[in-house]
């Protein structure tokens, strides 16, 4: 019976596009096995100021819901701005260059970076 369902059942297949930045940082850690860059998940932590600890400032913890909303935001900034560089006539994803991998990881800090002030204040 299971058979008969799966041959009369419609299955819908998605195919699901891989984000450019990814694909770019792929094909260059293939190109370049002793040199591989693949994104990793931000630490859940950012800096309050205290008077108190060395330095100015001390480490705080995200909640679950703030790091959530800290990797979705800066997520989607980051994806807009790698797919606009990615964009540029002079590069080309299917063959990056060292600059294009730097410029990459950059715009992946700066967007966590700018992400994080924004969710302290919530």
């Amino acid at each position: 019976m299971n058979v008969l369902w799966r041959l009369l059942t419609h299955v819908e297949r998605r195919s699901i596009d891989p984000f450019v930045g990814d694909r770019t940082l792929a094909v260059w850690s293939r190109q370049h096995p002793d040199d591989e860059h693949y994104p990793v998940l931000p630490l859940p932590t950012y800096s309050v100021p205290d008077r108190n600890a060395p330095g100015g400032s001390r480490t705080a913890y995200m909640t679950d819901e703030q790091y959530a909303a800290f990797l979705r935001e800066s997520g989607q900034f980051a994806a807009r701005e790698v797919a606009r560089y990615v964009a540029r006539p002079n590069v080309t994803p299917h063959h990056p260059s060292e600059r294009d991998i730097r410029a990459i990881r950059k715009i992946l800090a700066q967007c966590r970076q700018s992400a994080r002030p924004r969710l302290q204040v919530r």
